[in-house]
């Protein structure tokens, strides 16, 4: 009874603090609702050839295949690419910029009782002055699972909102023969990750007319040409007017120093090659070691970083030593000094006995 009044106490605080940490069990939650495109040659997707400033209608149908009532949206939208290429869709929230702005239709929201369907149309318009090529949009039904216990990955369970989104992928082809296949490299750069280590993300951007899936080889040396990492990198799909990040993740963490990235891209359109040069100072990479201290890692200091890491106690070191030099150099002079002065006393007196002498053998 304490044990279950004790967890039940720590659950309420954890909630209003927004905590997602939790020791209670459980299961990830599944979506009350099935879609599958209607008058298509498959029910997960759309594919039609098309010509500019066509007209296209793509049907679906929503299923509740749960046990009660559930609420839903869904909504036509871009497909965005993800790290190392893939799909991924914006909420009903977020604004399109892509294929999603050539459907009419605004968000919809819905609900289904179980067991119930309901079909929905979405109108889209191909732009008059289109290029050719292959355009890729989608409808999402989306779904809100309120906040309650999942369990993560890691196997910890955790406290979260859920947004389960099913995708329907309507793929618009124009002449697709003559697409322009494209991407450019852009600015490439690093960040240290919350475990000390260093990830280069290299970032593809599509400006062609058509997906590519970039693959080649990534190269990183130091200021003297030694290979630190070599990799060969393979990306899944990036979509037209979109940018896919490539993470090169380096193992192990790095001294301060220059570095230079080489990368060797091919894409079904062509190649590409170019480089990225970065520095790290001591204390970036003081930084480093800080963060890494959770996963133990073995580095040896070089003499500046050691320095830096360590400058106060050098700097204590320092002072003690200049102030104990100090004080033997007075105890030498002083001691020197004390020396002089017997000496001249002995001297004076040397000569007082002397002078004191000579008077003794004038008076006889």
């Amino acid at each position: 009874m304490n044990r279950t009044l004790i967890l039940s106490i720590a659950l309420f605080l954890v909630g209003c603090l927004g905590v997602s940490a939790q020791s209670v069990q459980g299961t990830a939650p599944s979506s009350s609702f099935s879609i599958s495109a209607l008058q298509s040659d498959s029910k997960s997707i759309f594919m039609a050839n098309s010509k500019a400033d066509a007209s296209l209608v793509f049907k679906v149908q929503v299923s509740n295949i749960a046990s009660q009532e559930a609420a839903f949206k869904i909504y036509a939208t871009d497909v965005l690419s993800t790290l190392r290429g893939g799909w991924s869709y914006p909420s009903s929230s977020e604004e399109n910029r892509l294929v999603g702005t050539w459907f009419e239709e605004p968000v919809k929201s819905g609900s289904l009782k179980a067991g119930e369907s309901a079909e929905y149309s979405f109108t889209l318009k191909v732009p008059a002055n289109i290029q050719d090529g292959q355009y890729i949009g989608a409808i999402v039904l989306e779904e809100f699972i309120p906040a309650q216990t999942v369990t993560n990955e890691s196997g910890m369970s955790v406290l979260s909102d859920i947004y389960i989104r099913q995708p329907i992928q309507t793929v618009i082809n124009l002449n697709e023969a003559k697409a322009a296949r494209q991407i450019l490299i852009d600015p490439i750069y690093h960040q240290i990750e919350e475990n000390g280590l260093i990830t280069i993300y290299i970032p593809h951007r599509n400006t062609g007319t058509i997906l590519v899936k970039p693959s080649g080889l990534l190269t990183l040396r130091n200021s003297s040409g030694t290979i630190i990492k070599s990799e060969q990198y393979a990306m899944d799909s990036v979509y037209v007017g979109t940018t896919g990040l490539y993470d090169m993740r380096l193992p192990d963490l790095l001294s301060s120093g220059d570095y230079v990235l080489t990368y060797q891209t091919t894409f079904q359109g062509g190649d590409l090659e170019g480089e990225y040069s970065f520095s790290l100072s001591p204390r970036e990479v003081v930084s480093t070691i800080n963060k890494a201290e959770q996963i133990n890692p073995t580095y040896k200091l070089s003499f500046i970083e050691f320095i830096y890491m360590y400058w106060i106690w050098f700097l204590i070191i320092m002072i003690t030593f200049l102030l104990l030099m100090l004080f033997i150099i007075f105890l030498l002079w002083k001691r020197k000094k004390e020396k002089r002065k017997e000496s001249e006393t002995i001297q004076r007196e040397a000569i007082s006995n002397v002078e004191a002498n000579d008077k003794n053998g004038i008076g006889i």
